[in-house]
């Protein structure tokens, strides 16, 4: 009897073994999902130019080029970093561009398909601004250091900004700092996209015309309430239509001081004349008067005194903002005009010359 119940056991035993056996032969035959490797294809193009322009495979064609206004508002050098789900950085591409484009379009890169990837697009990264002691460059972040294959440093690069110092500094004279972020879903095939780069500051375009029968001496331009500091990528929170920038984080308030622009100009405005003066570019801001809606406000010296405006149509100055600002100047009074349109827009000032 002892003898029997021991081979039942052994049988039993042996049936189990080959049961496991053959569900470890059965798994062995799943083959593992090899990643797949597809070609990634990224056009880039200025934000302007990427919502008003049909794309092109050239560098630069007639009418786009109008769209901006020097080599400085175009991109001289891009660099294009691809993140994987997992936040490990698969490409990091730095390309010097031979000539001043607005639109770019970049040969493939190998990446794994079948994933969402990110991809950030960071242009003009080597701008400078002059101060004391020599060039200061803008973006302080050494992006060439983004290791492909290790964790893409998000948290730094988000807070990583651009600063101006002294109450005369602006970012004209050196390529225009610009940046973005895109989600792209890259599928199991080849695929090119086309995305936009957003320009890091705020436009200011000005017209006067000296309507008074005297020459006039304009001495002093002045610009209140701008940001000293900015992100450097942008921090929308919400976009309207053609991603027009609603609502956006700057750094706080606290560690952000406002201060006022100001441009020495020392030159005489002759009768009848119109100036054009040299674009202004100041930084990307938020500020609000307590209990204030009237946010910005320029002044103008003439003949040394004073005459301002409050922007009351400018309740804050996102990125990418192109301010046109219109001055009439009378015996009596002192005309302005303010209006926000969009980047690529040339600035007409319709209001002069048409009463001689």
């Amino acid at each position: 009897m002892e003898t029997c119940k021991s081979a039942y056991i052994a049988i039993v035993l042996g049936i189990c073994l080959l049961w496991a056996g053959c569900s470890d032969a059965k798994q062995e035959w799943v083959p593992a999902e090899e990643p797949v490797t597809v070609k990634l294809r990224i056009d880039v193009a200025l934000a302007d130019i990427a919502e008003t322009a049909p794309r092109t495979r050239a560098p630069e064609d007639a009418a786009n080029a109008e769209k901006a206004d020097g080599p400085n508002e175009k991109m001289q050098t891009l660099r294009l970093v691809v993140v994987r789900p997992d936040g490990t950085v698969e490409a990091n591409e730095f390309i010097e561009l031979a000539t001043a484009v607005t639109e770019h379009g970049y040969d493939p890169i190998e990446v794994v398909g079948n994933e969402t990837k990110r991809v950030y697009l960071f242009v003009n990264e080597r701008a400078t601004v002059p101060e004391d002691g020599g060039d200061r460059r803008l973006v302080t972040e050494e992006l060439d250091r983004i290791a492909v294959g290790r964790p893409f440093p998000e948290s730094r690069l988000y807070g990583a900004t651009i600063q101006l110092n002294g109450d005369d500094r602006e970012l004209a004279g050196t390529p225009l700092p610009m940046s973005d972020r895109h989600t792209v879903e890259v599928p199991d095939h080849d695929l090119a996209v086309s995305l936009f780069v957003t320009r890091a500051a705020v436009k200011f375009s000005f017209l006067l015309r000296n309507e008074t029968g005297r020459t006039l001496t304009l001495d002093r331009l002045t610009i209140d309430k701008m940001a000293r500091k900015e992100y450097y990528l942008p921090r929308v929170t919400r976009y309207g239509d053609k991603d027009e920038i609603l609502d956006y984080i700057v750094p706080s308030v606290e560690n952000n001081e406002y201060y006022t622009f100001r441009k020495e100009l020392a030159r005489a405005l002759k009768s009848k004349e119109e100036v054009k003066l040299p674009a202004i570019y100041l930084l990307e801001g938020k500020y609000r008067d307590a209990g204030d809606s009237r946010n910005y406000r320029m002044s103008l010296s003439l003949n040394g005194m004073v005459f301002d405006r409050y922007f009351d149509n400018l309740s804050q100055l996102p990125r990418n903002t192109h301010v046109v600002v219109t001055v009439r100047i009378k015996d009596t009074e002192v005309i302005w005009e303010a209006d926000v349109v969009p980047y690529g827009d040339k600035a007409l000032f319709p209001i002069f010359g048409l009463d001689g």
